[in-house]
């Protein structure tokens, strides 16, 4: 939950920096952060779901996502 929560925080973080002009670098930074987090974070779970069918005797016959079920944002 706090993975899927964390990309849309820094987004909207990001989106506030730009509106108020304030730091436009730190924006860009925030919103590379966002999808990296977002990016490794359905790598994580992508694997640990293949893990938890190999430990339930299901072999390589889980299922393919694309992670957008998973990590919003």
């Amino acid at each position: 939950a706090v993975i899927g929560a964390l990309a849309p925080a820094l987004k909207r973080r990001a989106a506030d920096l730009a509106v108020s002009g304030k730091d436009t670098e730190a924006a860009g930074t925030l919103l590379k952060g966002a999808d990296a987090i977002r990016d490794s974070g359905w790598m994580y779970l992508t694997w640990a779901r293949h893990y938890a069918a190999l430990a339930d005797g299901q072999g390589d016959e889980t299922e393919e996502t694309d992670g957008s079920e998973i990590l919003p944002g």
